[in-house]
């Protein structure tokens, strides 16, 4: 990211609020609607990862090695945008503090909620490279939402996003009664012909530690999730381990 770029990024993510919520609450997006990523693989309602397996950190576990220390912060949220009358759920995107990256196009974007909830959750992505920020997605998930940890697939809604660009993404509880809200930043590079052959060599168990050591966020939360609905050995401890390096809660 050029020197320009990161300084704007920098005055951009100073005054960044969550962008106001949906006018219309029955909007969608044109085709497939709200899946998450669990439903983009079974058809089912929307469920939480399986935890099938205990979570005893033995073995290997994946490091976390951001790719710029000096990014502006991203993260934000974790509270509310006003004051509330019923205790929500807490709801964290699933990012590092400062901008994430992927190699993926179509990423998935992984959140998660501190306890089952019956209310409707907002999900928006802006794209910060345009002055002033436009909203490429956005989507209503209606409740009753499970507690645990969820997806968004952006392949299932068409949503690309372009190599450079700076995106930020909020998920938000009751969006039209000033809910919960947390918000993350990403940004899709390109691999370097090193990177790609040590993800071509390494084995499916160990790409997650090659892209979480080369800084690639997303993508190495995205393989673990993967590994854990397919009840891959390790795989959940290895992603709770991977989150609690950034301070994010493991369930």
């Amino acid at each position: 990211m050029s020197k320009v770029h990161a300084a704007r990024l920098a005055f951009i993510l100073c005054v960044v609020t969550p962008a106001p919520a949906i006018a219309d609450s029955k909007a969608q997006p044109t085709g497939s609607g709200s899946e998450t990523h669990a439903e983009a693989k079974s058809a089912n309602p929307e469920e939480p990862d399986a935890k099938a397996e205990p979570r005893a950190k033995s073995g290997p576990m994946p490091v976390f090695v951001p790719r710029d220390m000096g990014a502006p912060v991203a993260r934000v949220g974790g509270g509310t945008r006003g004051i509330e009358t019923v205790k929500s759920p807490s709801i964290e995107v699933l990012a590092p503090e400062r901008l994430g990256y992927t190699l993926d196009p179509q990423p998935t974007l992984y959140w998660s909620l501190s306890e089952a909830t019956d209310r409707r959750v907002e999900i928006r992505l802006n794209d910060h490279g345009s002055d002033p920020p436009v909203t490429v997605f956005e989507t209503l998930l209606e409740g009753p939402l499970e507690s645990g940890i969820h997806g968004i697939d952006l392949a299932r809604h068409g949503v690309t996003l372009e190599p450079g660009v700076v995106y930020m993404w909020y998920v938000q509880l009751n969006p039209r009664s000033d809910g919960r809200y947390s918000g993350g930043g990403i940004q899709r590079v390109l691999a370097s012909t090193e990177l790609n052959a040590a993800l071509t060599a390494a084995p499916a168990d160990r790409k997650a530690f090659v892209l979480a050591e080369a800084g690639i966020w997303y993508d190495a939360v995205d393989v673990l999730s993967e590994q854990v609905e397919g009840g891959t050995a390790g795989a959940l401890a290895q992603r709770a381990a991977l989150l609690e390096q950034v301070g994010l809660p493991s369930d």
